[in-house]
């Protein structure tokens, strides 16, 4: 049985037409490297990137320094991204790990916390 069987697969963007009526089969257990196959794994999860990461690992990923600057820097700054959170569909709100006041306790948390704990843990050491 194929894992991923899709027929007639045609993608235009505006009058130039990229794909036009690509049929591909592929069996479970084979590997493809080929560009056209991420294309339709592409288009087969309705043109958003599959993500390998679970639902609840979101709010994980947030916490790291990187993503708290853009979180903060775009509620206080937001024409320096293009891009906008989003809650869910018809929610109108976002979810609270994309609010600025929690990117900037997550700054303040990896800006003093972490330093203090190194602190310690070294004064405490036997060197």
């Amino acid at each position: 049985m194929a894992a991923i069987d899709v027929r007639g697969v045609t993608e235009r963007y505006g009058d130039v037409t990229a794909l036009r009526s690509l049929d591909l089969s592929v069996e479970e257990g084979e590997i493809y490297g080929f560009p056209i196959v991420r294309l339709v794994v592409y288009a087969v999860n309705g043109f958003e990137s599959p993500s390998t990461n679970p639902e609840w690992a979101t709010v994980l990923l947030t916490v790291n320094p990187t993503t708290a600057v853009r979180t903060a820097i775009h509620g206080w700054i937001p024409s320096l991204f293009r891009a906008t959170f989003g809650g869910p569909p018809g929610s109108g709100e976002s979810a609270f790990y994309q609010d600025p006041a929690f990117g900037a306790v997550v700054l303040v948390v990896w800006g003093v916390l972490v330093p203090v704990v190194g602190y310690l843990r070294f004064r405490r050491a036997d060197l």
